[in-house]
């Protein structure tokens, strides 16, 4: 079962299944309605730490890191965008 992506509240209903891309809810405490097929955000900080230490910070390349985690090239730019001001050991 899904998380409501507005207010968070865990009470969620099924609301019908779109054509391929799976299941609709709806909120009982917001009314509103979503798809968590295209919800974003969905990694965990720790994980994004763990991508881009692995990728700024040791000899894999970026081929390697996308392949092995399933992250999209964009994807990796813009955690690393983020990484790079609080981080003392990239340069750039």
């Amino acid at each position: 079962m899904a998380d409501c992506l507005y207010c968070d509240s865990q009470d969620v209903r099924k609301n019908g299944k779109l054509t391929s891309w799976g299941q609709r809810w709806k909120c009982v405490s917001c009314h509103k309605q979503f798809s968590t097929w295209w919800a974003r955000d969905t990694y965990s900080p720790e994980f994004k730490q763990k991508v881009v230490d692995l990728y700024c910070h040791s000899p894999a390349n970026a081929r390697e890191v996308l392949k092995t985690y399933g992250i999209s090239s964009r994807t990796l730019v813009e955690w690393k965008k983020n990484h790079l001001p609080s981080c003392d050991k990239c340069e750039e």
